[in-house]
């Protein structure tokens, strides 16, 4: 039995980009109670933030209380090096979040809701500050700590 349609195939899916239907929102204007999950962009922010949440409250507990005790339990301490590395969860987290995010906000700028398409707008700055950043980084990195090696031979010679 093969699909009828794509949307079909993604019924049901919308967890997956954060879309779920709060109903403490529901009151709060018309446009939450006539539009669906996919398009309620403060539904999809409110889950976001509070995934952010417990993502860092549950890296807080397994760095600050489960690893020292499990260290100690084996008879060692902790080190420098124990614990998460710097983008051990945080580059999973945002691009899953980055993901619903900017889906939420192309679906509130195309809705009818000015509610929405207003928040979509004041949110764009949330998604795009943190790839500026990153790019002002690499930056900086391949300004000061990158140095050109011109290289003999044709381009095919570096490989062979």
């Amino acid at each position: 039995a093969q699909p009828a349609s794509n949307e079909e195939i993604s019924d049901g899916m919308g967890w997956v980009n954060l879309h779920f239907d709060i109903g403490a929102l529901d009151a709060l204007t018309e446009c939450v109670r006539n539009i669906g999950p996919d398009v309620n962009i403060w539904s999809t922010l409110l889950v976001a933030a509070g995934c952010l949440a417990a993502a860092a409250a549950a890296r807080y507990v397994a760095h600050s209380v489960v690893l020292p005790l499990w260290k100690k339990r084996k008879g060692q301490e902790m080190g420098e090096e124990d614990g998460f590395p710097f983008p051990c969860w945080e580059l999973k987290v945002v691009d899953m979040e980055f993901m619903g995010v900017a889906e939420a906000i192309g679906f509130a700028v195309g809705s009818e809701c000015s509610e929405f398409a207003g928040t979509a707008y004041a949110a764009v700055p949330l998604v795009m500050l943190p790839f500026l950043a990153l790019a002002y980084i690499l930056h900086l990195g391949t300004k000061y700590h990158c140095v050109y090696e011109r290289s003999e031979g044709t381009i095919a010679s570096r490989f062979w």
